[in-house]
């Protein structure tokens, strides 16, 4: 540490700045930059609840979750999330992350689109966002290798589904959690964007972050209901559910207000609230932890029975008229 602070100093400010996502890599992924950890084996993925819809090649790849296609299509790798970079500080699993997803995909490679199923050929809900990049989960043609879900195995990116596109939610869940059991990448020892408690919710502000704890106390107002992980909902990490979600989760065999007492598993975006506080945006982002919890040897793998698994989410959430404002 006294060689690093020496450096500090030595080096200008703009040079420091420039060396700082480096440094980061270094201290913050060790097993990845040593090469401690092999990388996840080619994982295969189940696609029955989504559709093949087109092949490509690939061109480049722009980022670690998007890249360009040999006919000039912009692809963006559905359920994945990584920490954002703070302003110059750019977290190191995006660095990584880009470089393994070049290392998976290389010039030329053929990949299969697989996207949610729609009611008609030309309905491109889900399928394409705003700026008009197509959504999608990829598939390497020689191999069958899932790459959005490779990339969570690697502990490289958080697993979320949203209300238009949550058919592989139970896949990609299982696959972090193996990566959390072997502490790979986000989960290591010395990362800051592991795994939170509701002491540690406040750490996460502003971010994407996984939440884990009890339950102290469900309540409802104007509406809404509330998931207290304290004595004081003032202070302490809460999570909001919406009517219509409630409504949601009711048709899925979960009732909010039964969750006090219980350990749960919870994923979204954390800004400060009466302490930091987290609006539930889709039913698959809520998990009920089993008991006991999954060991954390990374010899072992993780028990399937792990999490409970009351969610039976539809794959066209439109066609039946359960999608979340």
């Amino acid at each position: 540490m006294i060689y690093l602070q020496s450096f500090a100093f030595a080096v200008k400010p703009k040079a420091m700045r420039m060396l700082l996502p480096l440094l980061l890599c270094l201290l913050f992924v060790p097993q990845l930059a040593r090469g401690e950890n092999t990388p996840a084996p080619g994982i295969k993925g189940d696609f029955t609840a989504i559709k093949h819809t087109s092949s490509n090649r690939v061109d480049t790849v722009i980022d670690e979750q998007t890249i360009l296609m040999k006919d000039g299509k912009i692809v963006r790798l559905l359920g994945l999330e990584y920490p954002l970079a703070n302003g110059e500080n750019i977290p190191p699993t995006m660095i990584v992350g880009k470089d393994r997803l070049q290392k998976l995909l290389p010039e030329g490679t053929e990949v299969m689109f697989y996207q949610r199923r729609t009611q008609t050929s030309g309905d491109k809900t889900g399928k394409v966002n705003r700026m008009g990049h197509v959504l999608a989960h990829l598939v390497r043609k020689d191999n069958n290798e899932w790459i959005n879900g490779t990339l969570v195995a690697d502990g490289l990116a958080y697993a979320v589904t949203d209300a238009l596109n949550p058919a592989m939610a139970d896949q990609l869940y299982k696959l972090e959690e193996q990566a959390r059991a072997k502490k790979l990448g986000l989960w290591s020892d010395n990362s800051p964007y592991g795994l939170l408690t509701p002491d540690t919710a406040s750490h996460g502000d502003s971010q994407f972050r996984v939440v884990e704890g009890a339950v102290n106390r469900a309540a409802t107002s104007k509406n809404n209901l509330y998931l207290n992980f304290g004595d004081d909902w003032r202070r302490d990490f809460t999570v909001m559910i919406s009517p219509a979600l409630r409504r949601t989760l009711a048709r899925n065999g979960i009732d909010p207000m039964s969750l006090s007492g219980k350990t749960v598993r919870v994923r979204g975006w954390i800004r400060p609230w009466n302490g930091p506080f987290m609006e539930l945006e889709t039913a698959e982002r809520l998990e009920i932890v089993a008991s006991p919890r999954p060991s954390t040897d990374p010899s072992t793998i993780p028990s399937t029975d792990a999490v409970e698994k009351p969610l039976k989410i539809n794959p066209d959430p439109l066609a039946t008229g359960q999608l979340n404002p």
